[in-house]
C-alpha cells in the first residue's frame, strides 16, 4: 500500500490521541468539574486511536482457528459441462456462469508498488449476459438487510499478494 495514502489517518488518529491525552491531563489535574460521561469520552479519545495505530503498525496475531475461518470466506471456484460456479460464502450466495455466455477470460499478473512488496494476480471474465445468483437458505442479517446481486457482466477473481521484507 501507498505509504502516503497511510499518512493522512495515521495523522488523523495522532490527533484524537494527542486531544484525548490532554483531555485526561486536565480532567486529571481538575476531576471536580469532569463529570462521568466526559471521562469515559475522554479515556475512548485517548485509548482507541492508540489500538488502531498499533494494529496498523504491527497488526494483530491471527490465531489457526481464525485462518481457518477466514479460509473459508474465501471464494471458491467449481465448474461441470453446464458452466462454473463461484461461491461466495461471505455474501451468503453463489454465481453461476454459463459456458456460452463467456466471452473472454483475461489472467492478469502484475506489481503495484516500486519496492515490488505488492503483487496481484487473477481472472476477467467478460460475460455476455449477466451471471445467474444463488442465495443460500441462512443469510447473515446483513445479507439479508442488502440483498442486491451484481448487475455486471464483468467478473473479477483475484489475489493481492504482500512480501514483507
Amino acid at each position: 500500500m501507498n505509504k502516503l495514502l497511510l499518512l493522512f489517518p495515521i495523522l488523523l488518529l495522532c490527533i484524537f490521541t494527542t486531544i484525548g491525552c490532554v483531555g485526561l491531563y486536565f480532567a486529571i489535574q481538575y476531576p471536580e468539574n469532569v463529570p462521568f460521561y466526559a471521562w469515559i469520552i475522554l479515556l475512548i479519545f485517548a485509548i482507541l486511536p492508540l489500538i488502531i495505530l498499533y494494529g496498523l503498525f504491527f497488526g494483530f496475531p491471527v490465531s489457526e482457528k481464525q485462518w481457518q475461518e477466514q479460509e473459508k470466506i474465501r471464494k471458491k471456484l467449481s465448474f461441470d459441462e453446464n458452466g462454473m460456479t463461484i461461491e461466495m460464502p461471505l455474501f451468503d450466495k453463489s454465481c453461476f456462469i454459463d459456458w456460452q455466455s463467456i466471452q473472454k477470460i483475461i489472467y492478469y499478473n502484475y506489481v503495484v508498488s516500486s519496492d515490488f512488496t505488492e503483487h496481484y494476480q487473477g481472472f476477467k471474465f467478460y460475460l455476455n449476459t449477466v451471471p445467474t445468483y444463488t442465495k443460500h437458505q441462512k443469510q447473515w442479517w446483513l445479507n439479508r438487510l442488502f440483498p442486491k446481486d451484481s448487475s455486471s457482466k464483468m467478473i473479477d477473481i483475484h489475489e493481492r499478494l504482500s512480501r514483507t521484507a
